[in-house]
């Protein structure tokens, strides 16, 4: 039950945490975008719908497109570790961002 909870109040918040990842993953500040990159992996893992799943992808193939050095590189980070946590799931610390399976 605490669970459904959870789930149901994160929903509320998906359209707005977004949003704000999004703003921060454009600053040209690389704090904010570390912030920007630990927030998309967490919006990967704790939403495991496939569509909102597919909305982190798609806001970071825009980051890819836009010409900005800063974003290409936060969004190949957060790549990486988005494919470390699909391929090992479990493994991945993701306060850290950091696998733990050195393949990754």
């Amino acid at each position: 039950m605490t669970l459904l909870l959870v789930q149901g109040a994160l929903r509320q918040v998906w359209t707005p945490l977004k949003a704000l990842t999004e703003r921060l993953a454009r600053s040209k500040e690389e704090a904010l975008w570390g912030a920007a990159a630990q927030l998309y992996s967490l919006l990967f893992v704790c939403f495991d719908e496939n569509v909102q799943r597919q909305e982190v992808l798609h806001a970071l193939h825009g980051h890819l497109g836009s010409g900005s050095r800063q974003e290409v590189a936060g969004a190949l980070q957060v790549g990486q570790t988005l494919r470390c946590i699909v391929s090992h799931p479990g493994v991945p610390d993701i306060v850290t961002c950091k696998c733990m399976v050195p393949m990754c």
